[in-house]
């Protein structure tokens, strides 16, 4: 709930562009400099996923997706449709001269803003796990739906087309 306060005041007091990040690192519960390095490319609008497929991009540098809200990727979708990153697909979301010191404080301004304890971005990733406990308890997400979403996650295809963490090996 805390999270979701943060992003609204987030989107209020900041660009639509700069919400989205605080949206990203809430919903898709990445860490600062996996979120710092997304770019346009590895957006699918089509499927509200966003691949994170770079070379050292992620933890131990596997490959995997987050998937965003409908609202969310809407908004970056106008975002790249005004032209503000000259349409280079290359480009990072965020720019390259955000910080993590800079996200930082603008998730202390968004907290300020909406009368929430900062302790932290890192606790988006603890907030995203609690949410999908919410949504299992509620009975949104099955054991199967789990497992498909699981599935997914390891059978992301590399640039080279293969599954890094779904490998066949034989024995």
């Amino acid at each position: 709930r805390e999270a979701q306060i943060i992003a609204k005041h987030a989107g209020n007091l900041f660009s639509a562009r700069e919400g989205t990040l605080v949206e990203t690192l809430f919903y898709g519960g990445t860490r600062i400099d996996e979120t710092l390095g997304i770019k346009w490319r590895q957006l699918d609008f089509a499927t509200g996923r966003v691949y994170l497929d770079d070379d050292n991009q992620n933890k131990n540098g596997r490959i995997r997706f987050i998937e965003l809200p409908e609202k969310t990727m809407e908004t970056l979708r106008d975002i790249w449709d005004s032209g503000i990153a000259g349409n280079n697909k290359e480009t990072r979301i965020w720019g390259s001269k955000m910080s993590e010191n800079d996200v930082r404080n603008l998730v202390k301004d968004a907290c300020s803003s909406g009368k929430v304890a900062y302790s932290g971005i890192h606790d988006f990733r603890k907030a995203n796990v609690a949410y999908m406990q919410r949504e299992i308890k509620r009975g949104h997400l099955t054991r199967e739906s789990i497992a498909d979403r699981i599935m997914a996650h390891v059978s992301v295809k590399d640039k080279n087309g293969d599954m890094p963490l779904n490998q066949m090996i034989e024995k």
